[in-house]
């Protein structure tokens, strides 16, 4: 489906890796002497993302969130190590702070809306824990705002 295969191109532009560059260390040999590194996506869709990272990385937490209750469904081809909440980004994440070391959020410009950014990323960085990363993967698309609802779309990201 579309979801699957976004995650799929941008899979490819990151050279077959699951994150940008350098992140993978931190999941491949977790520290023994700490807890196993925990992984938040949100707006994960059908969960391909987070499926392929909890398959890839079995000692990692992973918890996928979104807004669908479809998407927040556990599966039955979901590794133990994965996690599906639903929840509306926009009114805050169920999570304490600084729980999680990367926080991934894709393809979400449009759904967000411009006013709602800082309030947004200040959310993704409450969770995060000191020194993880906030990574978001948000292609840039120019469109030609030559029609009323493209327009609204485009003002409205």
């Amino acid at each position: 489906d579309r979801l699957e295969l976004q995650n799929e191109i941008v899979r490819h532009l990151f050279d077959g890796r699951r994150f940008q560059t350098g992140q993978e260390t931190l999941f491949a040999a977790p520290d023994p002497g700490r807890a196993p590194p925990a992984v938040l996506d949100i707006g994960c869709g059908p969960g391909t993302w987070a499926r392929g990272v909890a398959t890839e990385f079995p000692r990692t937490v992973v918890v996928a969130v979104d807004i669908e209750a479809e998407f927040a469904t556990r599966r039955a081809d979901d590794p133990a190590n994965l996690q599906r909440v639903q929840c509306d980004v926009l009114s805050g994440l169920p999570f304490a702070d600084a729980t999680f070391d990367l926080v991934r959020q894709g393809c979400m410009v449009h759904a967000v809306g411009r006013a709602r950014w800082p309030e947004l990323m200040a959310e993704l960085r409450r969770v995060t824990k000191p020194g993880g990363f906030v990574e978001l993967v948000e292609p840039y698309w120019p469109t030609a705002p030559r029609g009323p609802a493209t327009k609204t779309m485009v003002a409205m990201s």
